[in-house]
């Protein structure tokens, strides 16, 4: 994982001021919440969002994008967050960073034969550059291990461009892990052990049922009109879901010119609306315990808490 870095706005508030906390975004969604999120912290002016909170985007390496799961987003988050917490890169860093440029240089999956006999040689010739708890003590030496390792296997030489570790305060900051319910993919008992596995991390969960895009709907009025359980039952329609051919038909209606898709829409046409979504979202399920089986979200509360008070 890495910090998303935010993009300059010449119109951005740039007088000198107090960050009193962070809040460090980490999704399951690979493209959709990136954008809204992104979105958010560069409108404050629309979104009333506090100028006293700094928002924090985390995103999987490019390699990483498929990997969704719950549990597999909070192990990586866990990882990062070790890192974050000591000051140190560890063994597994490197790796996700090699890896990931391995992969675009070589076209390789992170489930390739191959990229499980770079792991355990880049593990092998660690040994010598790491401590016991698996933190690098000599990164010159760790970046050579990994291009060498790269090198033999692939013939290729991978750029090992480290992600920067944030500045952590866990007193004020917050972790917020953002995934959809998916049921056609993870039972019940999936969001009961990421819920609690959360909470016994200190990070904050939200989850969205069916999916990310109930709360985008809750932008709009015409979400009043929808058919809940159809909603909530999610099927596919063609080669697409409920919700994204709902919201893309919400929008249209909205602003014939624009249109919904998971990695193409205009985030902007949400952004003066966050009111309307939070009252929304506080009108329905919104208690992360009843998600995993009611329609609704409860990131109106996470926006709701990042409002300009």
């Amino acid at each position: 994982m890495r910090p998303v870095e935010e993009r300059f706005n010449p119109h951005r508030n740039i007088r000198s001021r107090t960050v009193t906390s962070k809040y460090i975004i980490v999704t399951e969604g690979y493209r959709t919440e990136q954008i809204y999120f992104d979105a958010l912290r560069d409108n404050r002016s629309l979104t009333g969002i506090s100028s006293l909170i700094e928002i924090v985007l985390l995103q999987r390496e490019v390699i990483d994008a498929g990997l969704s799961h719950p549990t597999t987003l909070l192990n990586l988050l866990d990882e990062y967050m070790r890192c974050v917490r000591s000051g140190r890169y560890s063994v597994d860093i490197f790796l996700e960073v090699a890896c990931n440029s391995i992969g675009t240089l070589s076209d390789v999956s992170r489930a390739d034969r191959s990229m499980s006999l770079y792991r355990d040689k880049v593990r092998s010739g660690s040994k010598k550059h790491t401590d016991e708890s698996g933190f690098v003590t000599d990164i010159p030496s760790m970046i050579e291990t990994c291009i060498d390792a790269a090198l033999e296997t692939f013939r290729c030489r991978p750029r090992i461009d480290l992600p920067e570790l944030i500045d952590y305060r866990p007193e004020v900051d917050k972790v917020c892990v953002i995934v959809d319910r998916d049921r056609d993919n993870r039972d019940a008992s999936v969001m009961d052990d990421f819920v609690r596995r959360c909470r016994r991390c200190g990070y904050r969960p939200y989850i969205s049922n069916p999916c990310f895009e109930v709360w985008l709907m809750m932008h709009f009025e015409e979400f009043d009109l929808i058919d809940r359980k159809e909603l909530l039952r999610n099927p596919m329609i063609s080669n697409k879901r409920f919700s994204e051919v709902e919201l893309d038909r919400i929008v249209r209606n909205v602003n014939p010119i624009n249109h919904y898709s998971k990695t193409d829409f205009d985030p902007g046409m949400f952004m003066h609306r966050t009111d309307e979504a939070i009252s929304r979202s506080m009108g329905s399920c919104h208690d992360v315990n009843h998600l995993k089986g009611e329609m609704g979200t409860n990131l109106g509360e996470l926006l709701n808490e990042m409002h300009e008070r």
